[in-house]
């Protein structure tokens, strides 16, 4: 966690610092805590609003305006339709296994044409 927090502080380094506050806010909302998530969200922001904002303002909250992120789960998209993730996977033109050769080593050999064994030997 110590790391997210150092990649996430890194990021003003690059990007401004209203845009990584937006970041943040973008990917609580949604219950991401990973610095990658942070700062895609801090890039999306700053490529929306463009340098038009003028000089950053530390002294006041973000406007709730300009925090309007939506972070979409892909892992709640596909539980949401299963099917069309199934619908969206190639063929699978593979024949289907077979377990012909596993059932020939099941098999026990036939008896009758088993060799004698071999007689004992009189130590005598």
């Amino acid at each position: 966690m110590a790391r997210e927090l150092i990649d996430v502080l890194l990021l003003h380094r690059t990007v401004d610092a209203r845009d990584v506050v937006d970041g943040i806010t973008a990917a609580l909302r949604v219950g991401a805590v990973t610095a990658d998530v942070v700062a895609v969200e801090a890039r999306l922001a700053a490529s929306e609003l463009g340098p038009s904002r003028g000089p950053a303002d530390q002294s006041g909250p973000v406007p709730a305006e300009i925090v309007q992120h939506r972070v979409l789960s892909l892992t709640q998209r596909r539980l949401a339709n299963p099917a069309a993730v199934i619908d969206g996977l190639p063929t699978d033109g593979r024949p289907l296994p077979s377990m012909a050769a596993n059932d020939r080593l099941l098999r026990l050999p036939d008896r009758a044409a088993a060799p004698d064994p071999v007689p004992a030997v009189n130590a005598s």
